[in-house]
Parts: structure tokens; C-alpha cells; sequence
């Protein structure tokens, strides 16, 4: 008689699983999608070595180094209390620069993980920064973004922390049409499998352009640019 391995390796995990929280089953599928990320590096090589750190910092600095041009746009999806933005209205010194903070302010719209649940992160207005630079787009992104014009510029930074697969799917799909090659996309959460991830695969199957993985910290964060 043949042994049915899989069905085997089924039924343990099934047992497994029976006995895991869902705060761990959560974790479970964050690892499956660190594998899946692997997969997909493995299929879609960079050029040249992927950098890798241990702090996100080190991949906004590798994002800098490829914003050369004189007029960048930094456009920020999920602002909470503005630390990242802080970051790069310091870094980015370019004259033309333009920096929009996309958020409700209001925290999130549905549950992510187990000890997420909808309201966290709330603050309930945009973080207190006064540099000309900046400007705010306050609601929910499919509201804000049906009403937004892109403004003029000649390269493109997006900071993708929208967390929930929903927000960043509205996000990914409104900016496709608007992409160019030498546009950048970096991802604050991208091995959560059931968001993110999700969303980011389904994002690299419609659009047109081809995404190279850069630089990423501890799997976590992501930073990719477009070419041809």
C-alpha cells in the first residue's frame, strides 16, 4: 500500500493548527508569505545584488540614492503620527520636491491582525509639520484619491503603508495608470500575506512595467523600482 505522504503532513498540521491561537495562526501565514516573497525574488532577480539591512532607515537611504531629479513627489499611504514623512522632509533636499500624506486620521477601517482591531492607530488629525512641502489628503483612501490631482513632477516615491489588503489594493490600482519607469515603491509590511502581499501580487500582474526588488530590512520592508 502506498503511502500518502501529503494527506500525512495534512493531518499533522491540521492537529497543529487546532492547537494554535490566532495571534500564532496569524504568524503562520506571515511565514508563507515570507516564502512566497523568496519565490517571486527568485523568479524576478534584481540586476544586481539585492541590498539587505537591519534597519528600514538603510532602505529609505537606498530610495534616496535613486531620486535624482530635480522635482521628486513623495506620496505617503498610511501617515499615523508622521515619523516617516518627519524622515524624508529631512532627506529628500531636492528643490522641486512635493511631499502628500494620505490618511483618515481616524486609525484603521477593519480588523488586521488579532490584536488590531479597527480604531487602532487613530490620532485624529494630521501630525503637527509646517514645512511648505507638504500637504495633506484626509480620508479614506478611495474618497481622498476619486478627488486627487496628481501634481507635476518627474519622479515618483510612494511609501505604501496602508496595512490592510483593501487600502492597499485601492491604492495600487488608482496609481497604475501614473507609473513610469524609474518610479519607486516601497512597502512597509509586505510578507503579510493575507494584505500587502496580496495585494502586491495581484498589483505586479496588471501593470504593464516590471518590478525590481532593490533593498529590503529583516523581510519586512520592501523598496522596488519600475522599469521597462
Amino acid at each position: 500500500m502506498q503511502v500518502d505522504v501529503r494527506a500525512m503532513v495534512r493531518q499533522l498540521l491540521i492537529k497543529a493548527g487546532g492547537r494554535l491561537s490566532t495571534a500564532r495562526l496569524h504568524d503562520a501565514r506571515n511565514v508563507l508569505g515570507a516564502l512566497a516573497i523568496g519565490n517571486w525574488v527568485a523568479q524576478h532577480p534584481a540586476p544586481s545584488q539585492l541590498l539587505v539591512h537591519h534597519d528600514k532607515t538603510d532602505t529609505y537611504r537606498d530610495a534616496l540614492n535613486r531620486l535624482q531629479t530635480p522635482n521628486p513627489l513623495y506620496l505617503e499611504f498610511g501617515v499615523w503620527e508622521g515619523w516617516s514623512l518627519r524622515w524624508w522632509l529631512e532627506h529628500l533636499t531636492a528643490p522641486g520636491a512635493r511631499f502628500v500624506g494620505f490618511d483618515s486620521f481616524e486609525g484603521l477601517p477593519e480588523q488586521w491582525r488579532p490584536d488590531y482591531p479597527p480604531g487602532t492607530f487613530a490620532v485624529g488629525a494630521p501630525p503637527a509639520i509646517t514645512d511648505s512641502r507638504v500637504s495633506f489628503e484626509v480620508g479614506w483612501f478611495n474618497e481622498s484619491l476619486a478627488k486627487f490631482e496628481m501634481p507635476v513632477h518627474d519622479q515618483l516615491f510612494v511609501n505604501i503603508d496602508c496595512t490592510l489588503y483593501s487600502s492597499t489594493a485601492t491604492v495600487l490600482e488608482w496609481l497604475e495608470p501614473h507609473l513610469r519607469p524609474g518610479d519607486l515603491i516601497y512597502f512597509d509590511e509586505l510578507p503579510e500575506y493575507d494584505h500587502e502581499l496580496r495585494a502586491f501580487f495581484e498589483h505586479v500582474e496588471r501593470t504593464k512595467l516590471n518590478l525590481v526588488p532593490i533593498s529590503q530590512t529583516r523581510g519586512y520592508y520592501w523598496l522596488f523600482q519600475y522599469t521597462t
